[in-house]
């Protein structure tokens, strides 16, 4: 109900912690249902090496992503065992 607060809120944590928080960062955008932001945050966290990304399959918050190709993709890339 507050969509422009959580906006504001979710720029300031990209300007602050974008080079650092990648995952978390893809964690809001997935939650808000920003699916093309929420890959693109990812794909940010799998460059940078975040450690995060080990729970990329168990993660609540990513379970819509699921069943998407590129969710499938990363985690090919990563090698995770299907």
């Amino acid at each position: 109900g507050q969509k422009k607060e959580s906006d504001n809120a979710l720029l300031q944590l990209k300007e602050k912690y974008g080079n650092r928080f990648a995952y978390g960062i893809a964690q809001v955008h997935a939650f808000r249902n920003e699916k093309e932001d929420a890959f693109h945050w990812l794909n940010r966290a799998y460059v940078q090496k975040d450690l995060n990304l080990v729970s990329l399959k168990v993660d609540p918050v990513l379970k819509d992503l699921r069943d998407d190709a590129r969710f499938i993709s990363l985690l090919k890339k990563m090698k995770f065992p299907e």
